[in-house]
């Protein structure tokens, strides 16, 4: 495991800026994997080699005092773009040795490793509001090592000096409360792989198709998502281009795709095409709306048609004849929601959208054929499995690539899943010990790289997180902790660190 790489001179003045104004920082800490002790070098992560954990940095600033008594606004929090700024050491010492002024231009930009990409720092108030609600990630500051710290001023030790007064017993309800609501958007997570197991497959192949030039942005947002529409193409509603356009970025390998009539169970796609169109085919049609008449035939209630003509009102199953003859050659009217008069003489079912192509309730004598059935569709159905793929599509495009890996490698999103165990397990040390140290021990360590290396199932690594959690309930029963946190005492360090 990587150690801590930290510079020496701890002490090195350090300012971020938001809207051109600097606020000086007194405590910046490495947080994240490399805080914990779970993080990998390059090499290190089986399922990987290329993967190397990234570098997390939290901190706390002050807002100045003109601003908090004034009507100046000032930001709780600060996620920079670029990199924070920072005298060099050198320059550092001299202007306490009072040898040199600041350079006249300012501080000059650190340069912080390539992979320093999360960092977040927050005012000193926020900060111990968010402390004293007992916030996992703020509680790694206030408990971080020495070794952990990057740069620290004179009131970033006061401020790790009184870190106790922040913990209560609270701690229990607040973590558990944490623990839970990561475990129910693991569960939700869960259920998406489950029920859509081949969405990475399907977008891969409708990118490939794209770039074939089989397949444009308007085909992909009528059949699967607007969003996976734009998610493949880079493109949307007003810069898109179609097949054949002079600005589209792939030409076309094949007509623009016009889908037939294939068996009620068969795939997205159409009869003849070029190789790449031809895998979309393979597309099972739970992942897109393809628009035909067999795929609105699974929403028949139940999948059969009445005979008008017959006094007992006989249902039978829909045929591939029937089907044929619905797609080309039927017309509707409107009964009822969802109930179609089917005349002959008409020019099919479907607009080329996919919807009912209905005619008026009345129509005049002799302009359609004979009435041959009646037809039931559950439309608020399909309405709703559309809404449903939809949802589907949105969870897949903004899941990261890693994540959507371990999803599919072990059912679930094993990183996902160490965090809540790390989590657990530090509100039971902190309830039982009655202080925190957000690097784990070895045993812990183990117990969550197990998780996160898919050692443990789902249902395995859910029984232990029950087990923390009754650990946890029972061990605040005779925790050291105070009932409540010293409000008086954190008021006053705030007033003392302020001005």
């Amino acid at each position: 495991m990587a150690e801590f790489v930290v510079p020496t001179n701890k002490d090195v003045p350090f300012s971020i800026t938001s809207e051109g104004q600097q606020y000086p920082v007194i405590l910046r800490v490495v947080a994240g994997s490399h805080l914990y002790g779970l993080d990998f070098k390059k090499g290190e992560y089986p399922f990987d080699p290329e993967y190397e954990s990234d570098w997390d940095f939290r901190g706390v600033y002050l807002a100045p005092p003109t601003a908090k008594l004034g009507l100046e606004k000032y930001p709780e929090r600060i996620q920079p773009t670029a990199a924070p700024v920072q005298v060099t050491t050198r320059e550092a010492q001299q202007i306490k040795d009072g040898v040199t002024p600041p350079p006249e231009d300012g501080p000059k930009a650190a340069r912080p490793p390539p992979e320093e990409d999360d960092i977040v720092f927050y005012e000193l108030k926020k900060f111990a509001t968010m402390a004293l609600e007992n916030n996992p990630g703020v509680l790694d500051i206030l408990f971080a090592s020495d070794e952990s710290i990057v740069n620290i001023t004179p009131q970033g030790r006061r401020l790790l000096e009184s870190r106790g007064l922040f913990l209560s017993t609270r701690i229990k309800d607040a973590f558990l409360g944490y623990a839970k609501m990561q475990m129910d958007r693991l569960q939700g997570h869960k259920k998406w792989v489950k029920e859509f197991p081949k969405l990475a497959e399907v977008a891969a192949i409708l990118e490939r198709a794209y770039q074939g030039g089989d397949i444009d942005f308007q085909w992909i947002a009528e059949h699967f998502s607007g969003a996976l529409a734009r998610h493949i193409t880079h493109q949307d509603e007003s810069n898109k281009t179609i097949l054949g356009d002079a600005k589209h970025p792939y030409p076309p390998a094949a007509p623009a795709p016009e889908f037939q009539t294939p068996p009620p169970d068969a795939i997205i796609g159409c009869p003849e095409a070029s190789p790449l169109l031809m895998a979309v085919q393979c597309v099972p049609l739970k992942y897109g709306f393809s628009g035909t008449v067999a795929e609105w035939m699974r929403y028949a209630t139940p999948a059969q048609v009445r005979d008008p003509a017959n006094p007992f009102h006989s249902e039978r199953t829909v045929t591939r004849e029937d089907v044929a003859f619905l797609a080309t050659q039927a017309a509707f009217c409107p009964l009822s929601r969802g109930e179609y008069l089917v005349y002959e003489g008409g020019k099919g079912m479907l607009t080329r959208s996919g919807a009912f192509f209905a005619h008026p309730a009345i129509v005049a004598p002799g302009a359609l054929g004979p009435l041959r059935w009646v037809l039931t569709v559950d439309e608020i159905r399909h309405t709703n499995d559309g809404r449903h793929l939809k949802h589907a599509w949105d969870w897949f495009i903004n899941r990261s690539a890693r994540r959507s890996t371990l999803e599919r490698r072990f059912g679930y999103d094993t990183k996902y899943a160490s965090h809540v165990a790390r989590l657990l397990f530090a509100c039971r040390d902190i309830v039982r010990t009655g202080t925190y140290c957000p690097r784990l021990s070895e045993e812990v360590r183990r117990r969550v790289l197990a998780i996160r290396l898919g050692e443990v199932t789902f249902d395995q690594f859910a029984e232990a997180m029950e087990g923390l959690r009754a650990d946890i309930t029972a061990a605040a029963k005779t925790s050291p902790l105070p009932r409540e946190p010293d409000y008086a005492a954190v008021n006053r360090l705030l007033l003392e660190l302020s001005v």
